[in-house]
Formats: structure tokens, sequence, C-alpha cells
């Protein structure tokens, strides 16, 4: 049975370690999701865990990224980037020949990959922004590296998976350097950082 008495120590050592501010978020939710992983985990208290995890990076990090949900896929939800394509992008468009993308809370950075090839398709030669930010600093780097799983780009087209990416021998496939200059990541925490 997990002890819930010390909920406002442990938040009070993450966000200390982390910046994560979980006063920020629905807090029912917060302990329920992360409740759970520490039972699972044998530890019968978040503080407990937390000491643990601590003093393990794998453990840490495997905490971090459970804790921030980095699930993504490129042109995930592709009826969406349909109507991004058809619609919203030559919508705005009309009103400014450069745009200005902030793919927020970005994970590995399918979701700014994948407008900035649609970008390139729609408007060749021209220069937009795209700034993609998220709070965890690994999962960025993965972004920026830019080499993904046949499974992270299912919902990519042949023709665009082989006029944008490489096929390495290990299987997985690397965003060509054209589109990777397209994108600007940096960290940012949503719930904290001003927007610049």
């Amino acid at each position: 049975m997990l002890d819930e008495q010390d909920w406002g120590a442990f938040k009070r050592q993450l966000k200390a370690k982390t910046e994560i501010d979980l006063d920020l978020y629905k807090e029912p939710q917060m302990k329920r999701r992360i409740g759970s992983l520490v039972t699972r985990k044998g530890y019968d208290s978040y503080t407990k865990y937390f000491d643990m995890a601590t003093q393990d990076k794998k453990e840490f990090d495997a905490f971090i990224e459970y804790l921030t949900i980095n699930v993504s896929e490129f042109f995930r939800t592709p009826e969406k980037f349909s109507k991004l394509e058809t619609d919203v992008i030559p919508d705005l468009l009309t009103r400014s020949p450069k745009l200005n993308i902030w793919s927020a809370g970005c994970s590995i950075g399918a979701e700014p990959y994948s407008l900035a090839m649609i970008l390139k398709e729609m408007t060749p030669g021209k220069q937009h922004r795209i700034l993609a930010t998220d709070l965890d600093i690994e999962i960025i780097a993965k972004a920026k590296r830019g080499i993904y799983t046949d499974n992270e780009l299912k919902c990519v087209e042949a023709p665009r998976l082989n006029k944008y990416f490489t096929k390495g021998s290990d299987g997985t496939f690397a965003v060509h350097e054209d589109i990777k200059k397209l994108i600007e990541f940096k960290r940012h925490n949503l719930l904290k950082d001003p927007f610049e």
C-alpha cells in the first residue's frame, strides 16, 4: 500500500532536481500516474522511490521519460496533417510568405520534421521558422540526431520516405540534413518558461 504522506516532499525534491513543478498539473492524475509506477517498482512511498531513482541514472531517465510521456511518430493522425496541407497552411501563406511555427512538446521531433517536409514541398526555396521545444533534454538530443525506427515512420508515405530519409545498415532511418537544418530545437518548460 502506497503511503501518500510524503507527496509534498516528493514534489519539492523533483522540482529541485528537474525544475518540473507538479503543482502546475492536476494532482489526482499525477498522483495516480506516478503512484502506479512507484508501487510497480516495489516501493511504498514516493520519496523512497525518488531516492533510489536519483542513485541510478538509467532508472531516473526512464522515470522522467515516463513522466513527460514522449510518444510520437511522423504524420501522426494523418487526417490532421492532410487538413494542414490542404486548408490551414495555404490560408496562413496568403497572410504571410514566411511562417513562424512553434512545435511545443515536440518529443522526438516527428511533428516538426513532418511540418518541415510539408513546407519544403509547398514552398520550395522559401525559409520558414520552425521552433521545436520540449522539457526533456535527452529527448531533444534524440530529435536533433534525427534517427528513427520504421515504427516511428509507419505513417510516412513511400515517396516521402525515399526523398527525406536514408536507411542505415541497422534498419533505422536518418532524416536528411536539408530537413534537419529547417528546425531549431530548444529546451523549454511549457508551464514555467516565457516564450521568446
